[in-house]
């Protein structure tokens, strides 16, 4: 059976990564999925304005696989370690990786911070792309942000969702 696990990269080699166990699944077939979330971020260089692409988590990256992988994956250039909750590589679940997907899809202003969260309320998303989603409500100066909790990795995505489509938690 295969689980999605979250991988450390080394710095700046989450691309890299993927391309490497995507070639180490494809040429062993091994079937393994693996997931690198991309954000569009605008950057001004000196003589323009570019989009470029840069991973939702930064040193992140999801792969699915059984057993077999722990060993096989380790030895790859850019890996680091796996995401780990005490002893064991910690599995992120499916409704996780599902809501990162919407996210990556649906948003274009993302951010990415430890889930050591700011207090807030916790709301619900009621309408939109996040429909069903829980998370926690953040004030910012321009506007409200909701914190979607990945707790698997102890990673939140605060994303801009009009306060007109959340309601509290009880």
């Amino acid at each position: 059976m295969q689980y999605w696990y979250a991988i450390y990269t080394n710095r700046d080699a989450e691309f890299k990564l993927h391309d490497n166990i995507q070639n180490y699944s494809n040429s062993n077939s091994l079937n393994y999925e693996i997931y690198l979330p991309i954000v569009k971020e605008k950057r001004q260089w000196s003589d323009r304005k570019v989009k470029v692409n840069r991973p939702m988590f930064k040193n992140y990256l999801f792969v699915k696989h059984g057993a077999e992988g722990f060993h096989q994956l380790k030895s790859l250039p850019g890996f680091k370690d796996y995401v780990r909750l005490g002893r064991y590589p910690s599995q992120i679940t499916q409704e996780e990786i599902d809501m990162v997907k919407v996210v990556e899809k649906n948003f274009d202003k993302v951010e990415c911070v430890s889930s050591r969260l700011m207090r807030g309320d916790k709301v619900k998303v009621f309408n939109g792309a996040l429909k069903g989603h829980q998370g926690i409500l953040i004030k910012e100066p321009h506007g409200y942000k909701v914190a979607l909790e990945l707790t698997s990795l102890s990673q939140c995505i605060n994303v801009e969702v009009p306060i007109e489509h959340i309601t509290l938690l009880s």
